[in-house]
């Protein structure tokens, strides 16, 4: 029954968007098709295979270090205002968050790194790579598989 209702979402929002379209014409069924197939193979990839939640499992690892270390720098900057721990202590473990000091320096953490990224041309690759394969199993043009 969850998945009927998904599979009927799906199609719900994507009658939406074809019925508030300006150009119905354009729109192109083959698009919207190799989409939604793009998505349910990666959806089977995720979910049953394997070497793919090996994959996930180790993503997931390296994301937790790179947070590890926003959150080391929230520390040198912010000092206890940036510890769940000592806030814990002093306010109660439901005011041991401070959103602008955790979160800003996730934020900055990341851009940082994303920044640093397109410096040593890394992310160019990356998103060239992506968007060539995109045009290929889409057929859209290089501009709109590299936005998308």
């Amino acid at each position: 029954m969850e998945r009927l209702i998904s599979f009927f979402g799906l199609v719900i929002f994507t009658g939406i968007a074809i019925l508030l379209s300006k150009n119905k014409k354009a729109i192109s069924p083959r698009l919207i098709l190799a989409g939604v197939g793009i998505q349910f193979v990666i959806a089977l990839l995720v979910l049953k295979s394997p070497l793919a939640e090996s994959f996930f499992s180790w993503t997931t690892k390296v994301c937790a270090k790179l947070l590890a270390f926003s959150t080391q720098g929230a520390s040198f900057v912010f000092g206890p205002l940036a510890s769940f721990d000592t806030l814990g202590k002093s306010f109660g473990p439901d005011n041991a968050f401070i959103f602008a000091v955790s979160i800003s320096s996730t934020i900055i953490f990341v851009a940082a790194l994303v920044a640093f990224l397109y410096h040593i041309r890394f992310m160019p690759l990356v998103i060239s790579f992506i968007g060539k394969i995109m045009q290929k199993l889409m057929g859209t043009t290089g501009a709109e598989s590299t936005v998308t």
